[in-house]
């Protein structure tokens, strides 16, 4: 009966459109309820504070306002020029921008939401007028934002570390090469498809001048996860104080 109650508390909260995180905490003490009583129901509440209750969660908000500040300064459009220059002319040279600007992206914001909404908004109205089409423009998207959560400074990975009272420092060590191999992944699926439908390609040569140009414009952008990796690391300060820094 317990079961039956629960399902359908979480059941009807889906329908009415509920967000997933206020579902999955009702249907909980719901559970609770029934299961414990009242009498335990005050644990509850302390428990919710007690697993906040974490300086390192400082940090969540703070790489995320991180990622919020590079739009409204317009960063990100130079890091997406920056990124165009460095793929040149290679198969589907925009999607692979796409890829290059999501791996820095990643490296400052954390968060793959983050990503849609900064570079989704920039890459998706320039792939479909390329001709790359809708479908795919949208599927690269989202398939490079899967990789942020993984880049340090991954969200997820603080988190993560946080709860099982696991070093950060040692999981964004441990995260860097596979995040890279992932990006590495998809620019060779790209590569494949982009000749395979012969997807357009920027035809003029990148010169020097236009690349240290890009580089110039995007270089804040470039040095943040630098200087947040790097004094992770070094142990010059802690993940939390890299979000402040950041």
């Amino acid at each position: 009966m317990t079961l039956l109650i629960v399902s359908l508390v979480l059941v009807v909260l889906l329908l009415l459109g509920t967000s997933i995180a206020v579902t999955m905490g009702l249907t909980g003490m719901v559970y609770f309820l029934l299961t414990a009583g009242l009498d335990y129901f005050p644990m509850v509440v302390t428990r919710i504070f007690k697993g906040m209750d974490s300086f390192v969660f400082i940090c969540v908000p703070l790489y995320i306002m991180a990622g919020d500040l590079m739009n409204a300064t317009g960063l990100t459009d130079r890091l997406v020029n920056w990124a165009k220059s460095i793929v040149g002319k290679l198969p589907g040279s925009l999607a692979q921008a796409q890829l290059v600007a999501t791996a820095v992206f990643g490296g400052i914001s954390g968060s793959a939401l983050g990503d849609i909404a900064a570079l989704g908004t920039i890459f998706i109205p320039n792939l479909e007028k390329e001709g790359y089409g809708k479908n795919f423009a949208c599927a690269l998207t989202a398939a490079s934002a899967v990789v942020d959560p993984i880049i340090p400074p991954s969200i997820i990975i603080v988190i993560y570390a946080a709860v099982m009272n696991t070093s950060i420092g040692a999981m964004y060590a441990a995260a860097i090469i596979p995040g890279f191999l992932l990006i590495f992944g998809d620019m060779v699926i790209v590569h494949y498809l982009a000749q395979k439908r012969h997807y357009p390609r920027r035809t003029e040569p990148i010169s020097m001048r236009e690349l240290a140009a890009g580089t110039r414009d995007a270089v804040l952008a470039l040095i943040m996860p630098l200087i947040i990796l790097g004094g992770i690391f070094l142990g010059v300060f802690t993940p939390t104080e890299a979000a402040a820094v950041a």
